[in-house]
């Protein structure tokens, strides 16, 4: 599994992210085997654009397996949770700037799993391959349902495809269900949090979360959408950012 470095970015940071560790031994130990992997000399020392190969074991966030936080997040979604919370990122290594691009960074490494064109986006095909494990011969009440459901994350309305920034808005709603008691997002949701937002036209509570999705999506990734938001039928709730109290 290959990974390049950001900007900002430390070994340390690195292991916390791509592996769920959160025990200072065991990323102690994952940074020595990156750096053997790597032939680096010195773990302090890495370089904005250089690109670490991370030996396996990968993130295991989640109480699942798998060999990347996309292969973790798939595992888990899909019924190897334990009734376990899915850790997306650590909470603790970004803050109200940098939360959108790390949700965006996960969003893109889920697509990346089932975008078989490699475009960086999902076809409505590529999405039900991946909401139904790719299986064959749904009925037309399937098919209408996960058509549904595409053009319902389709927040920029072009109708074709799904964006990184689009899905990592639904995984916003998602993280947003799982806040904490002080009303403080953590990175994690719960398995019922995570699919309470996808609901559908008509579902109580569905307005909400489009609006909350178009909000956090116009406001950290697309601003000429503003006309959009603005238009919408209800005005949006203010939603915590960040991973901070509202």
């Amino acid at each position: 599994m290959g990974y390049q470095v950001q900007s900002g970015d430390c070994l340390w940071s690195i292991v916390q992210q791509q592996y769920g560790l959160t025990n200072d031994t065991d990323i102690a130990n994952k940074i020595n085997q990156i750096a053997q992997a790597n032939n680096i000399e010195d773990p302090n020392l890495i370089f904005d654009g250089q690109v670490l190969e991370l030996p396996g074991d990968g993130y295991t966030g989640g109480g699942a397996g798998g060999t990347s936080r996309a292969d973790a997040f798939h595992n888990w979604g899909n019924g190897q949770n334990d009734g376990s919370e899915f850790q997306m990122f650590d909470i603790s290594t970004v803050d109200a700037n940098t939360y959108a691009g790390e949700l965006e960074k996960f969003a893109q490494e889920y697509v990346n799993k089932f975008d078989t064109d490699q475009d960086g986006s999902w076809s409505e095909e590529e999405f039900t391959k991946m909401a139904t494990g790719g299986a064959e011969n749904l009925s037309e009440q399937d098919k209408a349902a996960y058509h549904q459901m595409f053009q319902g994350l389709n927040i920029d309305q072009d109708g074709s495809k799904l964006s990184a920034k689009e899905y990592a808005a639904q995984l916003f709603v998602a993280d947003n269900n799982g806040a904490d008691t002080n009303g403080k997002l953590d990175g994690k949701f719960t398995l019922s949090e995570y699919q309470n937002a996808f609901k559908m036209p008509g579902e109580q509570g569905y307005q909400d979360i489009a609006n909350a999705k178009l909000n956090f999506y116009v406001k950290n990734y697309d601003p000429s959408l503003i006309q959009i938001l603005q238009q919408s039928q209800n005005q949006p709730q203010q939603q915590n950012q960040g991973g901070l109290t509202a």
